[in-house]
């Protein structure tokens, strides 16, 4: 199946096919090794489509066409998980880490999210207060910078980190 014709998933129920892969994470310490795991849905010859949005993965992000090694997929165990070895096709998604300040039930964080949500963006929570947002490609990201702005200095959550793979607008 063509990347072009597979469907977008909602994310915090991804595909019934869709299986957990592994993604190495860079660490200061050489001995320490850790994954991120993540939703993909399989495709032909080892690759996968990423279905889920990254929380501390640089360089991916949701729906990039992703080549795997190993592993035995559909497996829970994250030792046992098929393991990403490289990006194969970029969606053009861009994903940024926020850390809340308030309840994401709150209304200063509904307010602001209403705003992210009608450019097309989308969150995935996890413990704590932290949340990975996902950025389409076809999100106006001078506003989508705007609401991130403005979120951080009214105190509703701190930008940790911005990984953006939008092209630059003109």
């Amino acid at each position: 199946m063509p990347v072009s014709d597979l469907p977008d998933l909602p994310h915090s129920q991804p595909s019934p096919r869709a299986v957990r892969v592994a993604v190495p994470l860079e660490l200061a310490s050489p001995e320490a090794v850790a994954v991120e795991l993540l939703w993909a849905e399989p495709l032909p010859r080892g690759r996968y489509a990423i279905r889920s949005i990254p929380f501390r993965v640089d360089g991916i992000h949701l729906n990039d066409v992703v080549h795997v090694t190993g592993g035995k997929a559909g497996s829970p165990r994250a030792d046992e998980c098929p393991v990403v070895t490289q990006v194969m096709k970029r969606s053009g998604h861009s994903t940024f880490h926020l850390s809340l300040h308030v309840a994401s039930g709150s209304a200063p964080f509904a307010r602001l999210w209403t705003r992210l949500s009608q450019l097309g963006c989308t969150f995935e929570k996890r413990s704590g207060q932290a949340i990975a947002v996902d950025v389409p490609p076809t999100a106006r990201m001078h506003l989508v910078d705007e609401v991130l702005e403005a979120g951080d200095i009214e105190g509703v959550w701190t930008l940790e980190e911005s990984i953006d793979e939008h092209p630059i607008a003109s």
